[in-house]
């Protein structure tokens, strides 16, 4: 596990990712979720992360605030999860959508064929499936259109 003490929250994502190419930067943390705990306790989790971010303690530790990537073992799993974070960012006056994007996709998708960069990923307060960097105004695919359209490239 990759413990973050930032200021005086205490965010522990199981993971921490920096992917970069030449033109090309993710940064994220990972959350791998077992399906062994219930989606309030991944609530307070995304609580955790949002007390975090408002404080803005971790800027003198990053220099972006990281994608939440979380990684389910089936897709009703991530669509729970995805649910239960869309809520709690409502209980905090965001809408469905808040200031941190939290996004959610099974591990047979992203270890797919359209791979953990393409548009696997359910994204709280956004309908379809995006890839993990997908600018919120972008148009999103429907679940099934995304995987038809990366399974004919």
């Amino acid at each position: 596990q990759a413990a973050l003490r930032l200021g005086s929250s205490t965010v522990i994502p199981d993971a921490r990712l920096v992917y970069r190419t030449a033109g090309y930067e993710l940064t994220a943390f990972i959350e791998i979720d077992l399906g062994t705990e219930g989606t309030r306790f991944f609530a307070r989790k995304v609580e955790r992360y949002l007390d975090l971010y408002v404080s803005g303690d971790w800027r003198s530790y990053l220099s972006v605030w990281p994608l939440v990537l979380t990684v389910t073992p089936q897709q009703s799993r991530a669509r729970a999860l995805r649910l239960a974070t869309e809520s709690v960012l409502e209980a905090h006056g965001y809408g469905e959508a808040g200031p941190i994007q939290f996004d959610f996709a099974a591990v047979g998708d992203v270890t797919g064929s359209n791979g953990r960069l393409g548009s696997v990923w359910q994204v709280a307060g956004r309908s379809g499936v995006h890839p993990p960097d997908d600018p919120a105004g972008e148009e999103p695919l429907p679940d099934s259109a995304a995987r038809q359209a990366e399974g004919s490239k």
